[in-house]
């Protein structure tokens, strides 16, 4: 184990890769070299026990507990969530015992690229067919039979050099980007954030996995799982058909998923495992850990200015690309130790500046990440890059030289075209129907030529092939997503089309379809609308059950045309019973295909670099760097009215069947005629179109009984809140009166030592008997006042005549004079009853009693302002209060 210490203490890193095994290394550390490590109870993984029927009728994975893998489908979204987030903290709790019992027992044992395997990108297949000793290479290449020794149990599909293996087989992958977001959806908002792979939504992958299957897709690429056991159905339909998934395991952006530090990255690789072992399947072919976590915009690594401009302090890593590949190769680490491959996928973006001069100045993009950061990723299977380009792969820098910087298996994880054509009026009404049209031929067009062009660089190419170091890709995307519109960002430009779509973008509706999108080179019309990536289109809404009804655009009938009826002029290894022609048979017919394929790339270049540059070239020229289309810069910026030099056709001059008819029309020795159908494309799209059906639920039920319902829905809602508002509303206005009457409630709960109330009021009895105590002795002993007995002696009596009887029943009292305000009596009351008046009038305002003038009757306020000076007065005069001042009265 490496034991190295920064600066004499150990850093979070080092003591993480302690606990790890010492699978991985400090961040500024060398590579280790040393033996073969091994895995302890490593058992090498058999392949014809693979999806083997256990005597139960089903078919089950190892490490897979057949008591979890059943649906939970009658219980609730919100139930079986809980129950979900519960049994993954439950197991995340394992996982941590686990790793405290037997951390070796956790790790994968380090990836070494230094064994001597027979690599595809520097042997000729066409020259390893015409001796012996290059057969016997090629079979040993087919069937090896090291392969489970050499490497780790990994399920079924494997890897060995630079190729990986599905049941022990060199493996092409042909994939689809599958998120199957309905419309009206929004995966970022709402639930179920994009995993549409459950059985609450069997519908949705019940219509797709058939379509897929019958397009020759052998693989789909999934963005997120969410950790859950009723994932069963959808994988159990998956391996039916024959389809390999590729996990992705999401993260958000660097200011919300961090995995930094020791603590952090701790979590996050134990809320993996319990993902990957959830998700245990024949099935399940690798994941994808991030995806674009290069990518400045999602904000782990960037330059300190990007920072600023994104309105941050600082990216997760900074610009250290050490820190966040190692970080993504412990990742990587934990899912290999569970028997699943493990890659990432890069954003095609140049190093941080601070970065770029460790590769040099004719490095850039991925290829230079890959270039800084692979002999690091000793935990990494395959790398994987998601990359959009004009038309062909062939002359970028990346497919000339990949092959000389990693000798890891590489994937292309996106690339496609839109099927929409801006094309905005420039006068009247803008809206989203003003601003193009669809476009489906481009769409087919351009993806055929992608398809061929990467599969040329297949490991798997068995005769007019480039240089082979890819293991494949997938397509981006299967169906339309609508809510995709609201993510854009505007890119600089001079095109006059811009402002006008500008005026209704984004889209932040998910019903609608929106052409959304932004400036990019890599489209045939300079714009990605992401709403449109789809081979299939939505025909129709189903608000019930989401089962959306798809439309088939051309793209799709390309795909089965090439994929599952052998319409590609390209022979693979495994896929002898659709090639066009025999390799032994024709050994120099692949080799005259890839000369015509070349000249077809050239030409299209010299085309695409004089309209952008305005420049001319002669025949057989080759193209300058500065004009070549990699140069985006150019292309955003180019000349005005100018939008796609080259013209499109389903039946494209491009295709590699097109180009093995041009060979064969001129010398028929060298190729044989290629397939009927793949000259007639347009024929055999009008025939599979009208042949094909939706499979699946296509009932789209009670949509107009739904909306009904939706509408009842909203006003019951509507009148709920109303009279919620007005309850709100009428008790706002009556607060004073609410609150006296529960503060006089309370008081007298308190009072009653009602339980509970007691607890939360002082009892006050002590001062009560005391006052009461007062009260009675000022009552039975009068004031001794000689001033008082004086003017009281003064005072006339009242009129002789008249009789007790005479006066009010309610007024028992004696009268006395007419108060005159000259006895210093009544100076001294007058003066107690300025003071108190205010007090009892503002008292008067809050609790409604009476004043003056109200109704002609006894005023109550100056009564009691008249009583309560008259006792004040009194209270004065005793012995107690003489000498004192007002404050103590």
């Amino acid at each position: 184990k490496n034991k190295s210490t920064i600066h004499g203490s150990p850093s979070p890193f080092e003591r993480l890769n302690a606990k790890l095994g010492g699978m991985v290394w400090p961040f500024d550390g060398p590579k280790p070299s040393g033996g073969k490590e091994t895995v302890k109870g490593s058992v090498p993984f058999k392949l014809s026990k693979l999806g083997a029927d256990d005597g139960t009728g089903t078919s089950t994975a190892t490490g897979v507990d057949p008591g979890t893998a059943n649906d939970l489908t009658e219980d609730s979204e919100a139930e079986v969530s809980a129950e979900e987030a519960d049994e993954q903290k439950k197991m995340e709790k394992q996982i941590e015992h686990e790793e405290e019992v037997n951390a070796t027992g956790l790790t994968a044992p380090a990836i070494d690229d230094d064994v001597d395997i027979y690599d595809p990108a520097f042997h000729n297949p066409q020259k390893e067919f015409l001796s012996a000793e290059g057969r016997k290479r090629l079979e040993a290449f087919r069937n090896p039979p090291n392969l489970n020794e050499t490497t780790l149990d990994t399920g079924r599909l494997r890897r060995l050099g630079r190729t990986l293996y599905l049941d022990g087989k060199p493996w092409l992958m042909r994939a689809v980007c599958y998120s199957p977001v309905p419309v009206g959806a929004d995966p970022d908002w709402f639930e179920p954030y994009g995993d549409y792979f459950t059985s609450n939504y069997a519908g949705i992958f019940e219509r797709d996995i058939p379509l897929l299957a019958d397009a020759g897709v052998n693989a789909i690429r999934i963005y997120t799982l969410k950790y859950s056991h009723r994932h069963t159905q959808f994988f159990d339909l998956c391996h039916q058909y024959g389809i390999v998934i590729i996990v992705g395991y999401d993260f958000e952006d660097g200011t919300k998923s961090f995995f930094n530090d020791e603590e952090s990255m701790t979590k996050v690789q134990r809320k993996l495992r319990s993902q990957v072992r959830a998700a245990k399947h024949p099935a399940i072919g690798a994941w994808i850990v991030g995806n674009e976590l290069n990518g400045p915009w999602n904000l782990f690594v960037c330059d300190k200015d990007l920072a600023e401009n994104f309105g941050i302090s600082g990216c997760q890593f900074e610009d250290s690309i050490e820190k966040l590949m190692k970080s993504v190769n412990l990742l990587c680490s934990v899912v290999r130790s569970e028997g699943v491959l493990c890659g990432t996928a890069l954003a095609n973006v140049n190093l941080p500046r601070t970065k770029q001069h460790v590769v040099g100045m004719q490095m850039w993009g991925a290829l230079a990440w890959i270039r800084y950061s692979d002999v690091w990723m000793d935990q990494l299977d395959f790398w994987a890059v998601n990359m959009y380009t004009r038309r062909f792969w062939s002359p970028l820098t990346l497919f000339k030289k990949y092959h000389l910087v990693s000798k890891k298996p590489f994937i292309v994880s996106e690339y496609g075209v839109d099927a929409y054509k801006l094309a905005p009026q420039h006068e009247g009404w803008n809206g989203y129907d003003t601003m193009g049209e669809e476009d489906q031929i481009a769409q087919a067009d351009w993806t055929t030529s992608m398809i061929e062009d990467l599969e040329k660089h297949a490991t798997t190419c068995a005769s007019g092939c480039g240089t082979r170091f890819v293991t494949g890709g997938s397509i981006m995307a299967w169906v339309d997503e609508y809510w995709k519109g609201k993510a854009v960002t505007a890119v600089p430009t001079t095109d006059e089309r811009i402002p006008i779509i500008e005026k209704v973008c984004p889209s932040l509706k998910e019903k609608l379809h929106s052409p959304c999108g932004y400036m990019s080179p890599t489209q045939p019309d300079l714009y990605t609308s992401e709403e449109y990536f789809g081979m299939m289109a939505v025909e129709k809404r189903c608000k019930v059950n989401h089962v959306d009804l798809l439309r088939p655009r051309a793209v799709y009938f390309m795909l089965k045309l090439l994929w599952k009826k052998g319409g590609t002029c390209t022979p693979f290894y495994g896929g002898e019973e659709l090639q066009a022609y025999d390799p032994l048979k024709f050994p120099k017919c692949g080799e005259a295909i890839n000369d015509a394929h070349n000249a077809s790339v050239h030409a299209f270049a010299h085309t695409e670099a004089e309209a952008w540059h305005q420049i001319k070239l002669k025949p057989g020229q080759l193209v300058p760097q500065f004009a070549f289309f990699e140069n985006f810069s150019a292309i955003l910026s180019h000349p005005p009215g100018l939008i796609n030099p080259t013209a499109v056709s389903l039946q494209s001059p491009y295709l590699s069947c097109h180009h093995q008819m041009l060979v064969h029309q001129k010398s028929p020795t060298v190729c044989p005629a290629p397939p009927t159908f793949a000259l007639d494309v347009e024929g055999f799209i009008a025939k599979e179109n009208s042949t094909w059906t939706q499979p699946g639920d296509t009932s789209c039920p009670g949509t107009d009984g739904y909306d009904l319902n939706m509408l009842d829905l909203k006003f019951q809602t509507w009148l709920k809140l109303i009279f919620i508002g007005y309850i709100i509303i009428a008790l706002g206005l009556k607060r004073k009166q609410l609150g006296r009457i529960w503060r006089d409630a309370f008081h007298a709960l308190v009072r009653a030592k009602t339980p509970v109330f007691s607890w939360f009021s002082k009892s006050h009895e002590p001062e009560e008997i005391e006052l009461t105590k007062k009260a009675a002795q000022s009552t039975k002993s009068p004031p001794s006042s000689q001033r008082f007995a004086a003017d009281l002696a003064s005072e006339p009596a009242t009129t002789s005549g008249q009789d007790l009887e005479e006066l009010e029943g309610e007024d028992l009292t004696r009268r006395g004079p007419e108060p005159t305000g000259k006895s210093e009596i009544e100076r001294a009351v007058t003066k107690w009853r300025n003071k108190i008046l205010p007090i009892a009038q503002e008292l008067a305002s809050v609790f409604g009693f009476q004043s003056a003038g109200d109704d002609n009757v006894g005023a109550t306020v100056e009564n009691v302002a008249d009583r309560l000076a008259g006792q004040l007065w009194n209270i004065g005069s005793t012995e107690e209060s003489k000498g004192k001042g007002e404050d103590f009265i």
